[in-house]
């Protein structure tokens, strides 16, 4: 009698399983989207959602809607029939977000399940941002040998909304301008200006000049400015320095008004009759032990180039790196050695 209630009982669990199937199709497989982010671009107004959401069948399992939200309040509500592809697609859709703003979007599975993703607007988004702006690669201070190229480059974003910018660099020696270019860019856009010179301009061998970045709105109001120095220098006038690096340690290079610090190799353009002081410092663990390509000695030297040098400071793993270490291990040994003697005597 139990058998045939259990049979029963079974049979009355695929029966109900099977009807639900039969009835309910569109509930099997269904599942919601594995992956929902958005993206913001601000300065395009445009809203980039992606989606990930494997099926066997884009036409007939697919993310049917998606609605976005700004501040709780619906903005986009786009159906489809289809998803572009059967893992991973996105849709990109025109969007105007003030800063500070919430946006949620939301993705809806058409067999039910739905996935979503927020995103915060900035709200110190810089009107206008300064992408890079470099002299040979260099963004403040550049030395250039007068048969060396020359390179001025300067890229800027404006993110103002409806209004132009204006960009321009100026090469001045003196308070005195020397050339200048200039481009205007409009509202969402980037404005770049480059110049390539082989060899540097004679024309522009001052000792030094000053390369300067000018950006403003419409309205003339300086948003940005930058200065490079550069530094030019006659390869027939000068000695080359090369400064190498031995173990562990870094060595600070001056001369005139210039300092750099060299970590692994470097070489500079030193004037006749200058005067140059390096000095080495050892990292932690590390000692300074001695100069290679001079005969002078001590962390801290000063040489007048008379020709080409190399100069190498050479650091050495420190043996007790930790200081007074060796002390206080003898320290430690000796007192357990009394305290072991005073117990062997009171035994006795």
């Amino acid at each position: 009698m139990i058998k045939k209630k259990i049979s029963l009982g079974i049979a009355a669990l695929l029966i109900l399983t099977s009807l639900t199937i039969l009835f309910f199709p569109a509930t099997v497989g269904a599942h919601s989207p594995s992956d929902v982010s958005i993206d913001y671009d601000a300065a395009e107004e445009e809203l980039t959602v992606s989606i990930t959401h494997s099926v066997d069948d884009p036409q007939s399992h697919y993310i049917y809607n998606v609605v976005v939200e700004v501040n709780g309040e619906t903005e986009i509500d786009e159906e489809y029939d289809e998803q572009p592809d059967d893992t991973s697609f996105e849709y990109t859709y025109d969007l105007v977000a003030e800063p500070g703003s919430t946006i949620e979007a939301t993705a809806y599975c058409n067999q039910g399940g739905s996935g979503s993703d927020t995103f915060e607007v900035e709200d110190d988004l810089e009107d206008v941002v300064v992408d890079e702006f470099t002299v040979n690669g260099e963004d403040e201070f550049v030395r250039v040998g007068l048969e060396e190229e020359l390179v001025i480059y300067a890229e800027v974003t404006n993110n103002m909304v409806g209004e132009e910018a204006n960009m321009a660099v100026r090469v001045v020696e003196d308070g005195e301008e020397i050339h200048s270019w200039s481009e205007t860019v409009p509202a969402g856009e980037n404005g770049v200006i480059e110049h390539v010179y082989d060899p540097h301009p004679e024309a522009w061998y001052p000792s030094t000049y000053e390369v300067i970045l000018f950006v403003s709105d419409g309205d003339e109001e300086t948003i940005h400015e930058r200065t490079i120095e550069v530094e030019v220098y006659d390869e027939d006038e000068t000695y080359e320095l090369t400064v190498n690096i031995e173990g562990e340690g870094t060595v600070t290079v001056e001369w005139n008004d210039n300092t750099e610090v060299v970590e692994d190799s470097d070489t500079f353009n030193i004037a006749v009759d200058t005067d140059v002081t390096l000095t080495a410092e050892a990292e932690e663990g590390w000692e300074f032990v001695e100069w290679t390509g001079t005969d002078e000695t001590g962390e801290q030297i000063t040489i007048t180039p008379e020709e080409d040098m190399e100069l190498t400071a050479n650091f050495e793993e420190d043996d007790d790196p930790m200081p007074g270490f060796t002390i206080v291990i003898l320290l430690i040994a000796v007192l357990a050695a009394i305290v072991s003697y005073d117990k062997k005597r009171s035994v006795r």
